[in-house]
C-alpha cells in the first residue's frame, strides 16, 4: 500500500481496485487477458490526479511507491503456474502446444506455449485444474488434480508435460 494515499478516502488502506475506481471496456488490459492471457496493470502512483507530473518530481514519485511495487511485484508470484511441454520421444524437442484449463469440468483459460521454447506461464485463483495439452501430431495429454493454494508461488522445478 501507499504511505500517503492511504488517508485519502478513495484509496482505503493506500490502495484501490480499479473497477471501484472507473471502469473501461474493450481496452487493451481486456484483449491482453482474454487473447494473450497477460494480465495488464495500471499503476495509479498520485492520489492528486497528476496525469503528467514534472520530472523534477519523479523521483519522489518512485520514493513515495518504491516499498508498494516492489511488495507487488512479490505477491504476483503467487498462484504463477510454468511449465514446459516436450516430446516423450525426444525429449530434447520443445512443442508448440495448446493448454486448456478446466476447474469443475468448465474451461477457465485456454494458454499457448512458446512456439521457440515449449514454455508456459499462467496465473490461476486458488484451486483445483485439469490441464489439456494438444499439439499438432501428438496424443491429447490430460493432467489432472493440479492444485493451486493462496501460498502457490513459482515452483522452483516447473511442470514438465511430456507427450506421445
Amino acid at each position: 500500500n501507499h504511505n500517503g494515499m492511504k488517508f485519502y478516502k478513495n484509496f482505503p488502506g493506500g490502495i484501490v481496485c480499479g473497477v471501484v475506481w472507473y471502469v473501461i471496456f474493450g481496452s487493451m488490459q481486456d484483449w491482453s487477458y482474454d487473447y494473450q492471457g497477460c494480465p495488464e496493470i495500471t499503476f495509479e502512483v498520485s492520489g492528486n490526479h497528476t496525469k503528467y507530473p514534472n520530472s523534477s518530481q519523479l523521483i519522489n514519485y518512485w520514493n513515495e511507491n518504491k516499498i508498494a511495487m516492489l511488495s507487488y511485484l512479490e505477491q504476483v508470484k503467487k498462484g504463477l503456474i510454468m511449465g514446459i511441454v516436450k516430446s516423450e520421444i525426444d525429449q530434447f524437442i520443445t512443442l508448440s502446444a495448446k493448454i486448456t484449463i478446466y476447474e469443475n469440468l468448465q474451461i477457465k483459460r485456454i494458454i499457448y506455449t512458446d512456439k521457440n521454447t515449449g514454455i508456459f506461464h499462467v496465473l490461476l485463483y486458488p484451486g483445483n485444474y485439469t490441464f489439456v495439452i494438444q499439439s499438432e501430431g501428438y496424443s491429447i495429454l490430460k493432467r489432472e488434480n493440479i492444485i493451486v493454494t493462496k501460498r502457490t508461488k513459482i515452483l522452483s522445478s516447473p511442470f514438465v508435460f511430456y507427450l506421445k
